[in-house]
């Protein structure tokens, strides 16, 4: 009778593709490689559901003035989310952009063709209602809008994910993976800090492992602990781990 968060939407989708066999993995069923590979995979929903519309109706626009926006700027914006995976691994590029639009775009009046169906509450609201001239104005404008908070923090549009999404550890830069739960099933929850990005790191993944069982005694085990295991600027496990998620990778329990 509810209408679920994008989150929990996801969540049944990718089971879903695993057991139909219409993900990009191989094999039936799951494994424990398989898990980690759909968490590590940081799909956008929202996106997914989206983008390619976004991509054409700001394609057709050619002065983008009336929107308060810069033409030139506006057309970089949409030939990267043209090109985008709508991941936001750390090699992903373009997903800011769409963060930031989603942001403003997302409780848009008559956002969705298809309203929510309590029958099918893991596939409805769907497709962005393109016949609804005012929702196509409101969709641009959230574009522009999204794009200039991004001007307005210093950021650029073509840099990767994990150069925008990024935690410091003495001095040094790691980029996270992952976003916000609001679009996304691996979640880290960052604020903007102006000049850097997503570096203000609130919340997200934390203790994380896969666990699956073979022919032998002892189950298969991997794990990791996005936050590494001490708060002792000194200590050698004070990043190590985090530089670990930072790359997908896991630890072999």
């Amino acid at each position: 009778e509810y209408e679920q968060s994008i989150r929990t939407r996801l969540t049944f989708v990718q089971a879903e593709e695993r057991l139909a066999r219409t993900d990009e993995l191989e094999g039936p069923g799951f494994t424990n490689e398989q898990v980690r590979e759909i968490l590590t995979s940081a799909r956008n929903h929202p996106a997914e559901l989206v983008n390619d519309d976004v991509v054409t109706l700001c394609s057709a626009v050619t002065d983008w003035s009336e929107y308060g926006g810069d033409t030139d700027t506006m057309m970089q914006a949409c030939n990267i989310l043209g090109e985008w995976d709508t991941r936001h691994t750390i090699d992903s590029v373009g997903g800011h952009i769409f963060y930031e639009f989603w942001s403003e775009a997302e409780d848009l009046d008559n956002l969705w063709a298809v309203p929510f169906d309590p029958t099918d509450p893991v596939n409805t609201p769907n497709t962005l209602n393109v016949a609804d001239s005012t929702l196509v104005d409101g969709v641009l404008q959230a574009l522009v809008t999204g794009v200039q908070e991004l001007q307005d923090n210093g950021i650029a549009l073509d840099l990767p994910w994990g150069e925008v999404q990024f935690i410091e550890r003495n001095g040094e830069r790691i980029p996270l993976p992952g976003g916000s739960g609001s679009m996304l099933f691996s979640v880290i929850s960052a604020r903007m800090v102006e000049g850097e990005g997503y570096s203000s790191i609130r919340a997200g993944n934390s203790y994380i492992h896969a666990v699956s069982w073979d022919s032998s005694d002892c189950p298969d085990a991997n794990a990791v602990l996005t936050y590494s295991q001490s708060t002792d600027p000194a200590s050698p496990h004070y990043a190590d781990s985090t530089r670990l998620y930072s790359q997908s990778g896991w630890i072999d329990m």
